[in-house]
């Protein structure tokens, strides 16, 4: 995974096209901590603790995401199970499917167990009190991204004390 950081480098210098382009044939997932009361909309500003991976758009081929060290998206957090959810492209866009013990809420609605539900690009996936999770184009994240710097909206910092180290990525 590469820090959100990285990403937003990136982006200054370069055009939704050319960035599109440079990763053809990938959508991008943006994972973010879960800090309760706090909005994970397109409007929203990012995470100063952001990572971001490019997915494959492969149909047929699901992409897992957990603790589990054979995961697509590898994520180190207690709350998240080893396979927390199955995301797949189809023909139809991307679809999510809860594989989890703890939950998954999709635009803040709680997903049913093992069924496969069609994502918008920019909807939060919550993973339980840990994650949120945001597949967007990359010429959308690109102007989200860009949209948000150029608000003036700072990221937000990660709160002080014994639980802000909580979450975390390999």
């Amino acid at each position: 995974m590469t820090p959100l950081s990285e990403i937003l480098a990136l982006l200054k210098t370069t055009t939704a096209k050319s960035f599109a382009d440079r990763h053809a044939n990938h959508d991008l997932i943006l994972l973010e901590p879960y800090e309760k009361d706090r909005a994970y909309t397109n409007q929203a500003p990012l995470h100063s603790g952001g990572k971001v991976q490019f997915l494959s758009k492969t149909v047929g081929k699901p992409v897992p995401v957990g603790r589990d060290a054979r995961s697509v998206v590898l994520l180190d957090h207690p709350a998240v199970s080893r396979l927390h959810i199955v995301l797949a492209y189809t023909a139809q866009g991307w679809k999510v499917m809860d594989r989890s013990s703890n939950g998954s809420w999709l635009n803040e609605v709680r997903m049913t167990k093992d069924q496969a539900v069609p994502v918008v690009f920019g909807m939060p996936l919550r993973m339980g009190r840990a994650l949120v999770c945001r597949l967007f184009s990359l010429e959308a994240f690109h102007d989200y991204a860009r949209a948000v710097s150029q608000s003036g909206l700072a990221p937000p910092q990660p709160t002080a004390g014994p639980q802000a180290d909580t979450w975390r990525f390999p």
